[in-house]
């Protein structure tokens, strides 16, 4: 009869916004890390690259930023790995909330970050990133452990005319190795 006719074309387009539902879930999951809800690699990657095209074209700035958990390895092994996913999980919230909406943030493995800074001159994004690195620094772990104290080091670079992602990703990787062995919790950029 016609309304069970109806009944079923209800039925079916109420399925058909589930599985809807359900792929869009599914996609999130495999664009964002499970920790700390940021992007992950792969979707850094992807996003990046289209922000990279659009500076390039535009003749805009961009520039990346590389962040690595200072002796992160310590906190796991000292405290415990729960511990060390809180740290992960406080780091990402920080990022995120002291970020403008159009920069692209993302854990990209480990206890590393990366940030992709839109139309951000390298001045600008290192002074980003020590306000980032002071935040980190002077933020309250008590909550997680009395004893914990989080630093993180990190590494800029800037995208130069005829570079790809990866170089800048690399470049901004060379920076932040040599915040590590400058003594780490600091900020470094080309000379």
């Amino acid at each position: 009869s016609h309304d069970e006719l109806r009944a079923s074309h209800a039925e079916l387009r109420e399925s058909h916004e589930k599985i809807a539902e359900q792929a869009e879930i599914l996609r999130d999951l495999a664009l964002r890390d499970s920790l700390t809800r940021l992007h992950n690699r792969r979707h850094f990657d992807e996003q990046a690259c289209r922000l990279f095209r659009r500076a390039q074209q535009q003749e805009r700035p961009l520039t990346v930023m590389m962040g690595d958990i200072d002796h992160f390895k310590q906190i796991n092994d000292k405290f415990s790995h729960a511990v060390g996913d809180s740290v992960l999980r406080r780091v990402g919230e920080l990022l995120r909330k002291h970020t403008r909406t159009g920069d692209l943030v993302a854990r990209y493995g480990g206890e590393e970050f990366v940030i992709a800074f839109v139309d951000t001159s390298l001045e600008q994004a290192h002074q980003l990133c020590d306000k980032l690195r002071t935040q980190i620094a002077s933020e309250d772990w008590s909550d997680i452990h009395p004893q914990l104290k989080v630093t993180m080091s990190i590494g800029v670079a800037q995208l130069q005319r005829e570079e790809t992602i990866d170089q800048v990703v690399q470049l901004a990787d060379g920076h932040l190795y040599r915040a590590k062995s400058g003594g780490r919790n600091q900020v470094c950029k080309a000379a």
